[in-house]
């Protein structure tokens, strides 16, 4: 026991370290927005005369972001690439840090002690953002007495309580404001599954879900081996892919993805995934399945041994520019550092802009979303792309940040076969004849603007 007990100090220590640490990055965070916002950061270039601005879909002129914005997006680019974290995440942290330096003083100085962890100090950053600043010292006297002795969810608990009790504000003004932004999430996890979160007003969020369980209770019997999460989880899906709203929309609605399928896969030969939409992995029954009976998906065929891609079919090509979905495939989400939004909704830039010279051709191209290529377009950020299709953004302090493209995918799960002949492996080389194109003899290949073709 007592090796255990050293043990445990051990990690107790460590835990207190981590906290402390964590309340120096807050304090560390918080000066470097407060330097930021005194720089003058360098933005792009002003466009030569003659040469188009910057326009959107609809071919309205975008506005220039004005210098506070540039110095914002600028701050929020180098602590996201410098922490690998998304943009939303670094705004968030530099949030929070701001919070606790300068409205809940009581709470950093726990943190910094490593009473509380930063999982702690976060709940009282989200409970106490919607009090007026003369209610801040009240509310972290009441939430953090004894709260070395309390988890992070009796924490949020106590500190849901004392907000409530504090705030000035009615619950139907501010349930009025909440109600304005629901919305719908998607969020990918393990083994082909994912959550669809929905956030709704809480008496419109139990009803679904008592309707869906008296469902279950009523469609249960004793030849039927789901559950009742498990029917719950069906019914949901049946109404939502299956129904119509009231207005008859949804009827008919069909969505257009990828599914990238291994050719061993498809012929049955591998149980190495399919990849939906480029980033999601499916068994590979599913693979097989929507490659080989749905219509509304593009199918792609990689090679078993390279992964390089090798076809796109042409069932559902709809896009006249062939080079843009060649790009699409290739890069599958916005390549800017950090940032996962999906290919489909991502501009394609010129790497190269296009008013100082740059061409249209593969390696001149990559997707970013919106928000990234507009942060190119205004920060100091620059970036260069090589012949194999990597972009090497070079941050405003001057650090460099890669990123490379997706199509490069995890070679086959390898599965038993059988040893082959002498005169089984002399036919097999003789069937390879002419030789497959290495990756780099692909790259090197010119690339047509006018069709999809194989890579």
């Amino acid at each position: 026991m007592e090796k255990c007990n050293l043990l445990l100090d051990v990690v107790e220590g460590a835990h207190r370290r981590m906290a402390a640490d964590a309340a120096d990055r807050a304090v560390a965070l918080d000066a470097v927005q407060i330097h930021m916002r005194g720089l003058q950061l360098p933005g792009r270039p002003v466009l030569e005369p003659g040469t188009e601005p910057a326009r959107d879909a609809a071919g309205r002129e975008i506005p220039r972001w004005t210098p506070q914005r540039v110095a914002e997006e600028s701050l929020v680019s180098e602590v996201s690439a410098l922490l690998r974290q998304t943009h939303d995440q670094t705004r968030a942290l530099l949030y929070e840090s701001e919070r606790l330096v300068h409205y809940l003083p009581a709470t950093l100085g726990r943190l910094r002690s490593g009473d509380i962890s930063y999982e702690h100090a976060q709940v009282a950053v989200d409970q106490s953002a919607v009090l007026p600043d003369a209610l801040l010292g009240e509310f972290e006297e009441r939430v953090l007495k004894d709260a070395e002795w309390l988890s992070i969810e009796q924490l949020r608990r106590r500190a849901v309580r004392v907000r409530e009790r504090l705030n000035p504000e009615s619950i139907t003004k501010r349930h009025t404001k909440a109600v304005a932004e629901r919305y719908v999430r998607l969020k990918d996890t393990f083994d082909g599954m994912s959550f669809l979160d929905l956030l709704l007003p809480t008496d419109d969020a139990h009803a679904i879900f008592h309707r869906l369980t008296r469902m279950a209770k009523e469609l249960r019997s004793a030849d039927d081996g789901r559950t009742r999460a498990q029917l719950r989880a069906d019914i949901a899906a049946d109404l939502l892919i299956e129904g119509v709203t009231a207005a008859g929309l949804g009827n008919g609605v069909r969505a257009t993805v990828h599914v990238t399928v291994p050719v061993m896969t498809l012929m049955g030969h591998s149980d190495e995934p399919g990849i939906l939409d480029g980033t999601v992995p499916i068994d590979p029954e599913t693979a097989r399945r929507l490659a080989g009976t749905a219509t509304g998906f593009t199918r792609l065929l990689v090679h078993p041994e390279t992964g390089v891609v090798l076809s796109v079919g042409r069932d559902r090509y709809k896009v006249p520019a062939g080079l843009r979905k060649a790009v699409e495939i290739r890069d599958q989400t916005c390549r800017f550092f950090g940032c996962t939004q999906p290919a489909t909704h991502d501009d394609v830039d010129h790497t190269h802009d296009w008013s100082f010279g740059g061409e249209t051709n593969l390696n001149n191209l990559a997707l970013l979303c919106r928000h990234s290529h507009r942060l190119k377009h205004e920060t100091g950020w620059e970036v260069s792309q090589d012949s194999k299709g990597a972009l090497h953004w070079i941050s405003p302090a001057g650090r460099h940040y890669p990123t490379f493209p997706d199509a490069r995918m995890n070679p086959p799960i390898p599965v038993p076969i059988r040893p082959k002949t002498k005169a089984q492996i002399k036919a097999d080389l003789q069937a390879l004849e002419p030789r497959p194109l290495s990756l780099d003899e692909l790259w090197a290949l010119p690339i047509p603007t006018d069709e999809i073709i194989p890579f």
